[in-house]
């Protein structure tokens, strides 16, 4: 590794498996809000004519929705910045200081978003209203309809929401330590230009 490519291998790695775990939350999201909406289709078809039925997920389903953009975005500029490692940069501080810059501020932004969702995850339960002639059902009623349809109240006990609580956080650790690696390989950088400027002045000139 030379010292014109500072931190190179540890960047590589870092960058590559931040894609891969991004990805990863991704998915898990893209499942949990997939499998949100077939749950509430489902029910849905299970109610009698003229009957209205309402289940209120709309937190734990919008936060899921930006925490599965974020990973998707944190992939394909974890994926970019990994696939530049191959190639040369001119000016090599300037870029990875800009990178870690851009995964500081996506993985800030997960991580928010993820402290939200999860507060949602522990405390919350989906709220179910069904309106039957014009007339709301009692809530006994729709819990032990809920019950008898399997149907799970709270958050915690949906399994691809409790994926969604965990695995992108992974993500997030992975773009902080990568974005932290790439500002000291901008600040090797930036130590190396005054080096390599002194060993040109030293190297002798004519035969």
């Amino acid at each position: 590794m030379s010292a014109l490519e500072p931190l190179e291998v540890e960047r590589r790695c870092l960058l590559f498996l931040s894609s891969v775990f991004a990805v990863v939350g991704f998915s898990v999201g893209l499942n949990a809000l997939v499998k949100a909406n077939q749950a509430r289709s489902y029910i849905n078809l299970l109610v009698v004519p003229h009957g209205i039925i309402d289940i209120g997920i709309h937190d734990v389903f919008a936060t899921g929705a930006v925490i599965t953009a974020i990973c998707a975005l944190l992939a394909i500029l974890s994926g970019v910045f990994c696939a530049l490692t191959w190639h040369p940069i001119k000016h090599k501080a300037y870029s990875f200081r800009i990178h870690s810059w851009v995964l500081f501020l996506c993985a800030t932004w997960l991580f928010a978003t993820l402290v939200t969702y999860d507060y949602f995850f522990v405390n919350r339960s989906a709220q179910i209203t069904i309106n039957l002639h014009g007339q709301p059902i009692p809530e006994p009623i729709v819990q032990h309809l809920a019950n008898i349809l399997d149907f799970p109240y709270a958050y915690r006990d949906v399994y691809c929401l409790r994926l969604l609580a965990v695995l992108p956080w992974f993500a997030f650790i992975l773009a902080m330590i990568a974005g932290v690696v790439l500002h000291l390989a901008a600040c090797r950088a930036d130590a190396s230009v005054p080096n390599a400027e002194q060993n040109e002045k030293c190297d002798p000139v004519g035969p």
